[in-house]
């Protein structure tokens, strides 16, 4: 969603710096599909999210939209410092991976305590 969103919308940039693509319109959208894939799931799988209610929901998915964002961040301030363009100039065999899973970093652990706390 904030690929797409800030492809299509993308004029503000978030931190140009460390990450010059990211715009604040595809935070935005990507927050937004977070929220609506929730709901999604949530309807379709209830037990998925432990019957959580509306609040609990649109709560989750913003701190694990967010913490997504801070980890992508985090993993391009990274690279920034190293002084590479992307992860598998750093880890050959391993970079690409890295590159898709820097979301996961933040996000699982926001995840696993939401469901303990919550369940």
């Amino acid at each position: 969603g904030g690929y797409l969103g800030g492809t299509a919308f993308g004029r503000l940039r978030v931190m140009p710096a460390v990450s010059p693509k990211k715009s604040y319109e595809g935070s935005v959208c990507g927050l937004l599909l977070t929220i609506a894939a929730s709901f999604f799931i949530s309807h379709h799988w209830p037990g998925l999210l432990l019957d959580f209610n509306s609040f609990a929901i649109v709560a989750l998915a913003v701190a694990l939209n967010l913490a997504s964002q801070a980890g992508d961040f985090a993993e391009s301030a990274l690279k920034r410092v190293i002084g590479v363009k992307d992860s598998a100039q750093l880890l050959p065999t391993f970079g690409g991976a890295l590159d898709m899973m820097d979301s996961l970093v933040i996000a699982v652990p926001i995840a696993a305590v939401a469901f303990r706390v919550w369940s």
